[in-house]
């Protein structure tokens, strides 16, 4: 295959690229990595809790889980007031990101 093939190929996948690199952008914090240590521990945690259980600011986690949320990797449920957050175990990325990160964060 040669280089304008590959671009022709590259090209005609640009919209998965793109969804691909805002998965990428919804974890490429440390703070957005501490959000989904405590979901892949935790079911679902209501917002408020996911601040006060990481270094991150208030305003930081709801940035994150804002981007987390749009990438497909989170599922958010309200009751009443109170919004929380659990993972998208439905997701592919969702799956296999939470096979590496559980074993990395056991060791």
């Amino acid at each position: 295959m040669n280089s304008q093939q590959i671009q022709s190929e590259m090209f005609s996948q640009e919209e998965l690229i793109q969804d691909i690199a805002a998965i990428f952008d919804s974890v490429s914090t440390d703070c957005k990595l501490e959000i989904i240590y405590l979901l892949i521990r935790i079911d679902e945690i209501p917002s408020g809790e996911i601040a006060k259980l990481t270094n991150c600011s208030p305003s930081q986690v709801s940035q994150s889980l804002a981007k987390m949320l749009q990438a497909g990797l989170l599922v958010k449920s309200r009751n009443w007031k109170e919004v929380s957050y659990s993972l998208n175990r439905k997701n592919p990325f969702v799956l296999g990101l939470s096979q590496l990160l559980s074993q990395s964060f056991t060791r």
